[in-house]
């Protein structure tokens, strides 16, 4: 799934009635929200004979739909003095979504769960702000297994705290001891 702020290329192919890519006349790219609104209009380039390309930065959600809103792109044309059209779509997202995705399959997979509970959200939206505090603090790259390094005779101290990788990311047992009144036997 695209990242909002990157940049992707749409593509677009044009086909004869005998099945062979072939040049159309006036290409154009026309990016819509769900709602069918216009977001933007372009000329694509031209890639080869019947192929055209159009590279888009993912726009935010401020700029076109709403979260979990797909956006459709077409790429359009005349092809013998007769319309061509050709349709797609893409959904999109922010970072922190996919954190919040993956915080969300983490508790599901651990609770053996299809949906999430609207009683779990708290704990999800916590559990969220905990990992981005910390890697705000931190860096995102941050070595948490390690506590000290010493080079002289070589001595490695592990962290051993109630703060590490595994409870940063994953599921403390804090955390399942909350989720275990939610989790059920696997079938």
């Amino acid at each position: 799934m695209p990242l909002i702020g990157n940049t992707i290329r749409l593509k677009g192919e044009f086909k004869d009635f005998n099945g062979n890519l072939t040049d159309i006349e006036e290409p154009k790219v026309v990016i819509y929200d769900s709602k069918r609104n216009v977001i933007k209009e372009a000329t694509p380039t031209k890639a080869g004979t019947g192929m055209y390309y159009y590279d888009l930065v993912v726009p935010d959600y401020k700029e076109a739909g709403k979260l979990n809103e797909p956006l459709a792109f077409e790429f359009s044309g005349q092809l013998g003095g007769l319309p061509v059209v050709g349709r797609g779509s893409f959904e999109r997202m922010w970072s922190e979504d996919l954190l919040i995705e993956d915080v969300i399959r983490e508790c599901l997979s651990y609770c053996n769960l299809k949906e999430l509970p609207a009683e779990l959200e708290p704990f999800i939206r916590r559990k969220v702000k905990t990992i981005l505090d910390y890697e705000a603090e931190n860096g995102a790259n941050a070595v948490f297994d390690v506590k000290s390094i010493k080079e002289g005779d070589t001595s490695i101290t592990y962290n051993t705290d109630e703060v590490s990788r595994e409870t940063i990311y994953g599921l403390s047992d804090q955390d399942k001891r909350l989720l275990a009144r939610y989790r059920r036997l696997r079938r």
